[in-house]
């Protein structure tokens, strides 16, 4: 399957009311429907490739049908080719007023949050 290409924000780029703040990629971060989550005004993406060899939706415990298409940078850390990614946990970011939203998904690669 060809590569695909996902946009990622690094973890600086967000905020949250959750007491914990944004820590860890776990679906206990954040309390659904009362936590508020911003990605901050401003933020830049950057693109890395995933191969996806099952369904083409980036999702949880795909293992290695979904990988990294060649070494990429996430965060500032080189993560090798192959290595193993996949989305830990998903909000729905809605526009204040109305208007689009998006989908903002916490990952994680080669089994490191």
């Amino acid at each position: 399957m060809p590569a695909q290409m996902l946009d990622v924000f690094g973890m600086s780029s967000i905020t949250t009311t959750a007491t914990g703040g944004v820590d860890n990629n776990g679906g206990y971060t954040f309390v659904l429907g009362s936590d508020a989550v911003t990605l901050l005004p401003g933020s830049t993406s950057y693109v890395i490739l995933v191969i996806d060899d099952t369904d083409g939706y980036f999702a949880d415990d795909q293992g290695m049908a979904q990988r990294l298409d060649g070494d990429q940078i996430l965060s500032g850390a080189i993560y090798a080719g192959g290595s193993d990614i996949e989305a830990e946990q998903s909000v729905t970011l809605r526009c204040p007023g109305g208007g689009d939203n998006d989908t903002l998904q916490f990952i994680s690669a080669a089994r490191r949050a």
